[in-house]
């Protein structure tokens, strides 16, 4: 049987990371290791305790924001504690508290013994169309503040693209030089790693803590390191997408909170995706529809709202 680490960023809406929680405890073996943003102290002593679920202390936490290379480390952080434990688990699985499951338990289980050594990340390689411009937000060395979601900023961030060569180009004089030969990759910060690939790029980023550190200037951190580390390793044959589907609406920076009206998004995602994303206490009834369809019964979450501070 497949064993799982569950690794959760959470930030808000307490009751729903313990609803999801709960449904975790589904798995026939699965732990669940979980980081709670150091910005929302109040979270940490609303959630639920099991025998199965390990909470980061304080001393081994970040103070998270969107676009912050602190996502990365708390996110390398839980690995290192998963294997510090010590146990054999097959995978590593990065969910944040606003994902659910979106089929069977035991459906999830089936697709991953299936092709036990798969890797589950999305990985945007040279040639692509959009590879230049997502590249634009590595090459350049960003200040932090460049990384704050907000209008005059946003703007001051195009303006800043542009002196340095334009959305797709970047000036020689102002291109970083990397401490890596190999290519940036790109793709969604949620992945599904086998334990052997997770720990090869714990390894790596610990002995080249110069990539981190490159990291720290860029924009968005968070959807290139993993993939990138991860495409220079020995696992790379063995890949396809994410497990975690992501609806973005509207807004292409943030992607929408699902609801009810959502629900024929949900029926089409279930032959690609395990789990769907974002989830607030708005999406009760969606969730309710998604254990109907899967012939369960949710655990309501109530509580109240939570303003997000990162996607």
């Amino acid at each position: 049987m497949i064993k799982i680490a569950f690794i959760m960023l959470c930030h808000a809406y307490p009751s729903v990371i313990n609803q999801l929680i709960t449904k975790l405890s589904e798995f026939s073996q699965a732990d669940s290791y979980i980081h709670v943003d150091l910005n929302c102290p109040e979270i940490r002593e609303q959630i639920k305790q099991r025998e199965n679920t390990f909470v980061l202390p304080e001393e081994k936490s970040f103070h998270l924001q969107w676009g912050s290379v602190d996502l990365v480390k708390a996110t390398l952080q839980m690995i290192r504690e998963v294997r510090k434990s010590g146990k054999a688990y097959d995978y590593i699985w990065l969910i944040s508290g606003q994902d659910y499951p979106i089929i069977p338990i035991k459906e999830i289980e089936r697709r991953l013994s299936k092709y036990s050594n798969m890797n589950y990340i999305d990985t945007l390689m040279p040639g692509n169309k959009h590879y230049t411009w997502k590249k634009k937000m590595y090459e350049v060395a960003y200040p932090a503040w460049m990384n704050a979601d907000r209008a005059p900023i946003k703007a001051l961030k195009g303006l800043y693209k542009i002196l340095t060569g334009g959305f797709r180009h970047t000036f020689e004089i102002v291109r970083r030089k990397k401490p890596f030969d190999f290519d940036f990759v790109f793709g969604s910060q949620w992945w599904t790693l086998t334990s052997k690939a997770a720990f090869d790029i714990l390894q790596y980023s610990d002995s080249h803590p110069e990539v981190l550190a490159y990291y720290e200037q860029s924009i968005i951190p968070d959807e290139s390191f993993f993939q990138t580390l991860f495409m220079r390793g020995p696992y790379k044959e063995y890949r396809s997408g994410s497990l975690t589907y992501t609806y973005w609406g509207e807004d292409p920076r943030h992607p929408k909170t699902l609801t009810a009206e959502d629900f024929g998004l949900i029926r089409e995602a279930r032959n690609s995706f395990c789990f769907a994303r974002k989830m607030n206490n708005e999406s009760q009834s969606l969730i309710r529809l998604i254990e109907q369809e899967n012939g369960g019964t949710p655990d309501d979450a109530g509580g109240s709202e939570a303003p997000d501070n990162y996607k």
